[in-house]
């Protein structure tokens, strides 16, 4: 099945920009994790999350808020960083320090010790890697333009 992807502005901050897709005109994809874990019993996970975000939003997308996920050039980070205690973990694109795109996330397992293990996880993973494969393609030959903290342009992304 084809998907249509769409970047969209989350939320600015004051040194970065949020932001998240959607695909073939559904909910964001952060929208979802949000809606899944807000008011769940994972809550208090939550909230170490939305905490790293603003702090992302104030201080800008430094990459010691970040836990590296994916392969070499990817781009693939989850949020939030190790030793905090969280059993969640949200996917996202660090584009630069003014830029990151917000996923899907989930629960990760204890027993688990690499998202790949987890067929949920994965498939999260696997698609923002496309994702990322596509955009960087997309700006390395111009036709998506960032300004600062903004996409100024945005190809169509085609999965």
């Amino acid at each position: 099945m084809r998907k249509n992807v769409s970047i969209e502005l989350f939320e600015e901050g004051e040194n970065a920009s949020i932001y998240s897709y959607r695909i073939n005109n559904d909910t964001l994809e952060f929208e979802k994790f949000i809606d899944a874990f807000i008011d769940s019993e994972y809550s208090n996970h939550y909230d170490i999350i939305d905490d790293v975000i603003d702090r992302i939003l104030i201080n800008g997308a430094q990459e010691r808020y970040f836990r590296p996920e994916g392969k070499f050039l990817d781009y693939l980070y989850a949020l939030p960083q190790k030793g905090l205690g969280c059993d969640l973990r949200i996917f996202c694109l660090r584009i630069s320090e003014k830029i990151v795109i917000l996923g899907n996330g989930g629960v990760k397992p204890k027993s688990v010790k690499k998202y790949q293990e987890d067929p949920v996880l994965n498939e999260i993973a696997e698609e923002m890697q496309k994702i990322s494969s596509k955009l960087y393609h997309s700006i390395n030959n111009y036709k998506t333009i960032i300004y600062e903290s903004e996409f100024v342009q945005i190809e169509k992304i085609i999965l």
